[in-house]
């Protein structure tokens, strides 16, 4: 077995596009082509989450509860994030869905630093680069990313609704594959 060197950004942003694709079947060529990410980066990513225990042997079936467990509880200490510069971009954290529709923002909205964004606010750095291009065609790529920044740098109150969200995000796709392969 290969030495696990510790999970990757990239890594979240994989198992989380998996998660929303369900019961799509998918390679290797097809997540790189939605993620803007190599096949052999693909390939690492899922060996690390494997070794991980976040995935099953075929890499194609994500561990839905250990998967939330570990951005609940260990994502802002393994990738913290903090708010910088004022910047254009695409709204994240508490200012994207579904957040924005609970919170009544204060203060600065947070952003995706990004060309195509419609808002200045705060940035936060993306769990990845491409996530800009990675989540056009995938909103609900695009949700589960916004709450992980809302866990990375949220307060109590903004945490705790971002990972309800999430819960409710993931355990809604897990019951949707359960009721599709009853069918």
């Amino acid at each position: 077995m290969r030495k696990h060197n510790g999970m990757r950004p990239q890594d979240i942003v994989i198992l989380l596009k998996i998660v929303s694709l369900g019961e799509q079947s998918w390679r290797y060529s097809d997540l790189s082509e939605m993620l803007n990410i190599s096949q052999s980066e693909i390939a690492e990513a899922l060996n690390r989450s494997m070794q991980a225990r976040l995935v099953d042997s075929s890499k194609k079936t994500v561990f839905r509860a250990s998967l939330l467990e570990f951005l609940v509880h260990g994502l802002k200490y393994v990738f913290p994030a903090q708010p910088g510069a004022i910047v254009r971009g695409i709204p994240t954290a508490h200012s994207a869905r579904p957040l924005n529709k609970l919170i009544e923002e204060g203060g600065e909205a947070y952003v995706w630093p990004s060309s195509v964004g419609n808002i200045r606010g705060q940035s936060i750095v993306p769990l990845y680069n491409n996530v800009s291009f990675a989540i056009r065609k995938d909103p609900l790529l695009y949700e589960m990313l916004a709450l992980l920044d809302a866990i990375r740098v949220g307060r109590a109150r903004e945490q705790q609704l971002a990972i309800k969200s999430l819960e409710r995000l993931i355990n809604y796709s897990e019951k949707e594959d359960e009721e599709a392969g009853k069918t």
